[in-house]
């Protein structure tokens, strides 16, 4: 009877032993398999070894948590409807201005400014135009054409501003 109690408690110090090991090594061994595998692009392209970097953090961005938003309130923009996204051009954005609405064409400001509700606009006496000359307090922009930028004269803009 004694060596059967004997070999009865070895083995269940072994069960346990044994379920106590798989309890320790099971996420080792599951966050060693979930890793992720770096390897290097053939060639030494970096412009390979960076979209690799950004696939791996669009990946993480993925599986973050992010807070939980509310939607806008009806009524509560005073812009309206209009400007739940910026209005950014798709192809050639030479000479536009890049604002928080969109971008903005200094030769058409009426195509973005036009959908602004007008209690946010500036009304005509509202706004000082100079032409090309003088400046006023507060914001005032300054325009270089790419043919004076070319030139060189951009120092001289500055120097003059």
């Amino acid at each position: 009877m004694s060596t059967v109690s004997a070999s009865g408690t070895t083995s269940t110090r072994l069960l346990v032993a044994f379920g106590l090991a798989l309890l320790l090594a099971g996420p080792s061994v599951l966050l060693w398999a979930s890793r992720t595998q770096l390897t290097a692009p053939a060639g030494d392209d970096d412009s390979a070894v960076l979209a690799e970097i950004a696939r791996l953090e669009a990946r993480q961005f993925e599986n973050m948590t992010r807070p939980f938003g509310h939607a806008r309130m009806v009524g509560l923009s005073p812009f309206g409807d209009r400007f739940l996204w910026p209005m950014l051009r798709e192809g050639n954005r030479t000479g536009l201005l890049v604002t928080q609405l969109g971008h903005l064409d200094p030769n058409d400001p009426d195509a973005l400014l036009g959908l602004l509700p007008d209690s946010v606009r500036y009304r005509a006496n509202e706004v000082t135009r100079l032409g090309r000359s003088g400046l006023v307090p507060g914001l005032n922009y300054v325009r270089l054409s790419p043919e004076a930028i070319a030139a060189g004269r951009a120092p001289e803009a500055q120097r003059a501003v």
